[in-house]
């Protein structure tokens, strides 16, 4: 079963590196330096954007459904009331990401570039993986993804635009992921039915999600937060050598991702009624996670040079740099997802969650002002690193403790 999953779910993420890396080279040179900063900006602003709607609702929601998934009744309440509180989130996320983006310097008051930048927002935040992962069928989304993003690649190919037009190559972006979101809730609403959600059950996951929603949004902070930063703290020329460098990572990290997102729901079915298997599951999630982000980690450090020069070209030479910093984020990461989704979340501790991500959020933030103003890319770099060290040593601290005051331990010793 987790393997029927696990297969095209990794496709999915294997589409999101592969992709991007496909698209970036010809955007790269199509492209003036100050528009793909410009875009890379509002790429940036989008994935902000869409943590409003999505409100953690990726670990909560799945995790949710999961826990209700022998009750289809429940489990579809859970559903419909869910998605009423992520619609709930729309209209001040999209205000929210105009206003940031107008004032955003890279994006030069472009408004149809602010507009396109909310609208590809509002379309991640309300992606239904999470549904699609609670009912132990992720690989329909997935392939849902798989599509839209070879439909970008392709139209980025097709479509003409010129040195300036950022703008076009968002809405090439955005248009096939509106489509498949639009698709996906088509199917669960199929699924859970349609039925007008009681108030009282928005609140209820509103507020259960809020731990989650503020760790998430701080969690953005050392990726995201740090490329919309630099446009305010750097030139556009050094803005898009950095984000040059972070959006490969970034790609590398989508190659992790979805190791716990699929073990994690059953970990969460698994945990009461048979812990050694939730045990072996998470065991063997937590392994190849780990041994992925230190392979990834290595292949970027090694190789950061022609990475650079085959994606980007000779103008961007200055993130070979920043690249080989940001290799040693990997591991940290595939260490952070374990603790995090394999073992917090599973047993809500989401106020843990949420605290060492506000907390690195503060560090990250404090530290680029500090440290980054006017300055190289690659102490952006370092400021992410050290952050990301000590999220992830707090992150396995957590982990722990947690373990430990659970009165089944949660995940005993057991036969592999």
């Amino acid at each position: 079963m987790i393997l029927r999953t696990f297969i095209p779910v990794y496709g999915a993420q294997l589409a999101r590196l592969v992709i991007p890396v496909l698209v970036l080279p010809i955007v790269a040179r199509r492209l003036e330096v100050d528009a793909f900063a410009a875009l890379m900006s509002a790429q940036a602003l989008a994935y902000l954007v869409m943590l409003a709607p999505e409100y953690g609702f990726s670990s909560y929601g799945a995790r949710a459904v999961a826990e209700a998934r022998s009750e289809a009744e429940r489990a579809g309440r859970a559903t419909r009331e869910i998605v009423a509180a992520k619609l709930v989130l729309c209209l001040p996320a999209a205000l929210a990401g105009a206003l940031a983006g107008l004032f955003l310097p890279t994006l030069q008051g472009d408004g149809a570039l602010v507009a396109l930048t909310a609208a590809l927002g509002l379309t991640l935040g309300l992606a239904p993986g999470w549904f699609f992962q609670g009912i132990g069928r992720a690989q329909v989304y997935a392939f849902l993804e798989i599509g839209a993003l070879a439909a970008f690649l392709l139209l980025v190919f097709l479509v003409p635009y010129g040195p300036r037009d950022a703008a076009l190559v968002l809405a090439l972006q955005a248009g096939p992921l509106a489509i498949a979101v639009l698709v996906g809730h088509t199917m669960m609403a199929r699924r859970v039915g349609l039925a007008r959600p009681a108030w009282r059950g928005i609140r209820a996951h509103l507020t259960g999600g809020a731990s989650l929603f503020v760790a998430k949004a701080a969690s953005a902070a050392p990726g995201l937060g740090l490329v919309y930063l630099a446009g305010f703290l750097m030139a556009p020329a050094q803005v898009a050598i950095y984000a040059a460098a972070e959006r490969v990572v970034m790609g590398a990290a989508n190659a992790l991702w979805p190791v716990m997102q699929v073990v994690m729901p059953e970990i969460a079915s698994r945990r009461m009624r048979d812990p050694a298997g939730a045990a072996r599951v998470f065991r063997r999630g937590a392994a190849a996670l780990t041994a992925l982000g230190l392979a990834l980690g290595g292949f970027l450090f090694v190789f950061a040079e022609p990475i650079v020069h085959i994606l980007f070209g000779a103008d961007y030479a200055g993130a070979a740099d920043v690249l080989r910093i940001a290799a040693f984020i990997l591991p940290l990461i595939a260490v952070n997802s374990a603790c995090n989704n394999g073992v917090l979340v599973v047993y809500g501790r989401d106020r843990q969650i949420m605290a060492i991500q506000l907390a690195s959020a503060a560090l990250v933030f404090a530290g680029a002002a500090l440290l980054a103003s006017g300055g190289e890319p690659t102490r952006l770099a370092w400021v992410r690193l050290g952050v990301e060290i000590v999220a992830a040593a707090a992150m396995l601290g957590a982990s722990l403790l947690a373990v430990r005051a659970t009165a089944e331990p949660a995940y005993p010793r057991s036969a592999s």
